[in-house]
């Protein structure tokens, strides 16, 4: 039992990205044509539109990496700022734990021309309180009442959307439940952004050149990727190998 309501007894993070899932998401996605001369911080006219900032981290990572977590959740404040200042903009900002008061604080005294309340009581602060190592974005989706916070903050889902760090499953049923589009590609597409799918890809498109390495490792492999390492190392030449430690030891 969570501080804002229970959480589901299934995690959606066990589920595939279905085709059902994908109609969802690009029909969300159409309303984003609607809103694009909005989504820009280059001007200062009055700009009607919420941007809920899910800053999760939704894919594999090393288990060390966990206590930096909350760094990379909060560390969109400072674009929130440039968001807010268009009058009407409204910012829902969610992070795993609480944000402290003084850290928001100190955000606004770097612009002290957006430190007023007309600016500050658009920018809403929400946390499932959850320190665990999971993706922020699964802690929303495991809480209904966090979900039903958020979407009552939101005036308009039409003229919403949810800016993540990066897209995945996860970000793509958020936003089916919120009935807003994610600003990201879709999950999909996900592979092309990695370093084995990005080689496939240049290799289906008529094997443009591309860095020497190995495709085909899986993250969270160690295993595998300490032994697609040695391969290189193994591949390089002897001279290129000897200058390299060389430096090493020099620097």
């Amino acid at each position: 039992m969570g501080l804002l309501g229970p959480r589901e007894p299934v995690p959606f993070f066990s589920r595939e990205w279905s085709a059902t899932d994908e109609a969802a998401f690009c029909n969300l996605q159409e309303r984003l044509r609607e809103m694009w001369p909005t989504i820009t911080t280059r001007t200062l006219a009055r700009t009607n539109r919420t941007v809920v900032v899910v800053a999760s981290i939704s894919f594999e990572v090393p288990d060390s990496l966990a206590p930096v977590f909350p760094a990379y959740e909060e560390r969109f404040l400072f674009f929130v700022l440039s968001l807010l200042q268009q009058p009407g903009s409204i910012v829902i900002y969610v992070t795993s734990q609480p944000i402290l008061p003084r850290i928001v604080d100190y955000y606004f005294q770097l612009v002290p021309e957006l430190n007023t309340p007309d600016v500050r009581q658009r920018l809403f602060l929400v946390s499932p309180v959850d320190a665990s190592p999971r993706p922020l974005t699964e802690k929303i989706i495991t809480r209904p009442r966090v979900i039903e916070r958020i979407a009552r903050m939101i005036p308009d889902p039409r003229r919403a959307l949810i800016y993540p760090f990066n897209t995945s499953p996860l970000e793509g049923e958020l936003g089916r439940r919120l009935d807003v589009p994610v600003y990201g590609p879709n999950p999909s597409l996900a592979h092309l952004g990695t370093k084995s799918g990005s080689r496939r890809l240049f290799a289906e498109e008529g094997g443009a050149p591309s860095v020497r390495g190995r495709g085909g490792n899986e993250s969270g492999r160690t295993r595998r990727c300490h032994r697609a390492h040695a391969q290189r190392a193994a591949r390089r030449p002897r001279g290129g190998r000897q200058a390299e430690q060389g430096g090493q030891r020099a620097g």
